[in-house]
């Protein structure tokens, strides 16, 4: 079980560096809003919500969370 865990958080991570533009330095409240939306539907599209258990689920916004911190360092 913990493989298929860390199979999906890769799978995800890579939804999160290759599949989703990044916003502008001073975006928008709606272009926030529809990032953020853009953001649920990769997750949801890229795993099973309803089989998904909530460790896994919590590793996949991690990744998507991640990610603009390595960027500042």
């Amino acid at each position: 079980a913990q493989m298929k865990v860390i199979f999906r958080f890769q799978d995800v991570l890579g939804i999160v560096n290759d599949g989703v533009s990044e916003l502008a330095v001073k975006a928008s409240e709606a272009q926030i809003v529809n990032k953020e939306r853009e953001m649920a539907k990769l997750l949801e599209e890229s795993n099973n919500l309803s089989n998904m258990k909530l460790e896994e689920l919590q590793a996949s916004l991690e990744a998507r969370e991640m990610r603009p911190k390595q960027r500042t360092s």
